[in-house]
């Protein structure tokens, strides 16, 4: 966070708890200008401030893009008494818009236990809160709002908790491991190649696959190893002098996968150790799922997996099905698990199947595009009996009883009608006609 943020965040705090209410109401429009301009220097802001008009004015204070949700901003800045309410009417404001949308509430008061509850109101909690201490840790620790708000959804995801304070995040990344450098590499020579072949901007194919020749079958295996653990640093080119390496030129993410196409061509004895398997499963398609779906990654990998003992697939299969809800509603991290799922699904743990089937059984009746690889991948299995029709018929029982339960706060006469229109895409599986499945999904019900 640049310096000229934090001491106009210092100015604004120091301007008292007693101002009259049009020094008040500037202070707040300040601070919400503020919130937008870190936003968009972090480059994750996708619009500042603005208002719909739907009858009546909804006032947005800001709309970002993290971890490919897109969160809508409420920013406050008042010095007590933020009320339940507040935080429900924003949250009306989320209900309404596209499915997958999640909130931001962003106050520099400290929010009551009651507020803080009222995020766990409804089925899927959608709303973030940053507040009081954790305002003030941000600001005086320089920290990231986009890598925070990306672990306070994980947090929230699978751990159930409805907020991620900031002293907590802060004691997990000042305990987080440092990023292997080239240099510290076990061989000189494995150092050159890297420094040479992959990352210097003159290099081209043919110098990589003329240097790939002078290298020992364990040179080969050391550099295959680095760049599948730091592949992620290859597309990102930031400056990480402390923690990683530091790429100059954007040919770099060029030769790194030329030289994986060479590595994966040659005839090698053992060719990736079961340790880097294991770690591309349980730790690096978690962390960076964008990276890793790629072909060769996924079809390299899945044909090591299943040398893989039965704890350890079934330990990976939890971590899957874990990672797969913590994504649920971000469409592009759920497309980037399924091309990781797919070539390994015979081999994953029965019970994690049971339970994976149900969520693209939510993606197939869901709004998503049916050229999505999540919900083509759902037909697939479908049109395949992979889901079996016992299975289809279990979880729209389920689906139905939930339903029914809120659509009864609604007062519709006539909540079967609505419900089944939300899964009438299973009906065709079920050899169900369109004009019997509203009293199909009432036999369910009822059984």
């Amino acid at each position: 966070m640049n310096k000229k943020y934090v001491d106009k965040f210092n100015s604004l705090n120091s301007s008292g708890k007693t101002l009259k209410w049009g020094a008040a109401k500037k202070r707040g429009e300040e601070f919400e200008k503020l919130i937008n301009d870190i936003l968009e220097d972090e480059g994750i802001l996708s619009h500042r401030s603005y208002r719909i008009n739907k009858g009546v004015y909804e006032q947005i204070d800001g709309a970002i893009k993290v971890d490919n949700r897109v969160i809508l901003l409420e920013v406050k800045w008042v010095e007590s008494g933020i009320a339940a309410s507040e935080l429900y009417a924003f949250m009306g404001k989320v209900d309404n818009k596209f499915d997958g949308t999640i909130g931001l509430f962003l106050s520099r008061a400290e929010l009551s236990d009651s507020v803080l509850l009222a995020l766990h109101k409804g089925r899927r909690q959608r709303i973030l809160a940053i507040h009081g201490e954790d305002v003030d840790l941000i600001f005086k620790n320089k920290l990231s709002f986009g890598d925070y708000l990306a672990e306070a959804i994980h947090e929230v995801s699978i751990r159930n908790a409805s907020h991620l304070p900031i002293k907590k995040y802060l004691s997990r990344i000042q305990a987080k491991p440092k990023i292997q450098k080239a240099s510290s590499l076990a061989t000189t020579n494995v150092s050159s190649f890297i420094t040479n072949s992959i990352l210097d901007s003159s290099s081209t194919s043919l110098t990589i696959a003329s240097s790939y020749t002078t290298l020992t079958e364990s040179e080969k295996k050391a550099i295959f190893e680095f760049i599948v653990v730091q592949y992620p640093q290859f597309y990102e080119f930031r400056s990480t002098t402390d923690k990683g390496l530091q790429f100059s030129h954007p040919n770099a993410i060029k030769n790194a996968n030329y030289f994986l196409e060479i590595f994966y061509d040659d005839d090698l004895d053992n060719k990736v150790n079961l340790e880097l398997v294991k770690k591309y499963y349980n730790n690096l398609i978690i962390v960076s799922p964008q990276y890793y779906q790629r072909e060769f990654f996924t079809n390299f990998f899945s044909i090591e997996f299943e040398k893989l003992d039965r704890e350890e697939k079934v330990s990976i299969s939890k971590k899957l099905l874990t990672k797969m809800r913590k994504v649920f509603g971000s469409y592009d991290s759920e497309n980037e698990l399924t091309e990781i799922i797919k070539p390994i699904w015979e081999l994953l743990y029965e019970d994690v199947k049971s339970e994976l089937k149900e969520i693209y059984l939510e993606f197939f009746v869901s709004s998503r595009a049916d050229t999505f690889p999540q919900v083509s991948y759902a037909k697939w299995m479908l049109v395949n009996g992979i889901i079996s029709r016992f299975e289809i018929n279990k979880w729209l029982m389920k689906k139905v009883s939930e339903d029914f339960e809120s659509y009864k706060e609604l007062g519709l006469d006539r909540p079967y009608e609505h419900i089944a229109q939300n899964y009438i895409r299973l009906c065709s599986y079920l050899d169900v006609l369109e004009i019997n499945w509203p009293a199909y999904v009432v036999s369910k019900f009822n059984e």
